[in-house]
């Protein structure tokens, strides 16, 4: 299925018991999302020290959609220690949110001109995070930036 130009394949790994949902991009974008460790989890693979663009607002719509596909798999609701935390750096001429986690700048968003962008820092072949954290830390940032359009 092709959502906001991302591709989204619900796929039964012949290995895992469970639902594996990709989303791929233009060839430089490729994501995971699965129930390795027992709750829904992202895995973003690029190559080391890249950075991936991409508009906010599309990819967190890409990541609910997903998640609607995924949610008749009896994924597990357990509660995870956010780990996320957020740095703002807002003046006259520059409007960003750096994004933490346990304490290593993962992601960059940032105002440009009517959108919102979102850099994904990597640093090894994978990040790994809870889903339902990523995305409602994704979330809120969105709505911070969109206060200053």
């Amino acid at each position: 299925m092709i959502y906001n130009k991302y591709e989204i394949s619900i796929v039964s790994p012949f290995d895992r018991e469970y639902l594996v949902a990709e989303i791929a991009k233009d060839d430089n974008f490729y994501a995971e999302i699965n129930q390795e460790n027992g709750y829904l989890e992202i895995q973003i693979y690029c190559n080391v020290n890249e950075v991936k663009h991409l508009e906010l607002q599309r990819f967190c719509e890409v990541l609910y959609k997903t998640k609607l596909y995924l949610a008749p798999t009896n994924i597990k609701n357990i509660i995870i220690k956010n780990e996320f935390h957020i740095k703002e750096e807002v003046n006259e001429d520059k409007k960003w949110i750096h994004l933490y986690y346990r304490k290593k700048k993962v992601a960059i968003c940032y105002l440009l001109r009517d959108s919102i962008e979102l850099n994904i820092i990597v640093s090894s072949k994978r990040l790994t995070f809870p889903f339902d954290s990523f995305y409602n830390i994704l979330m809120r940032i969105h709505e911070r930036l969109r206060s200053f359009i």
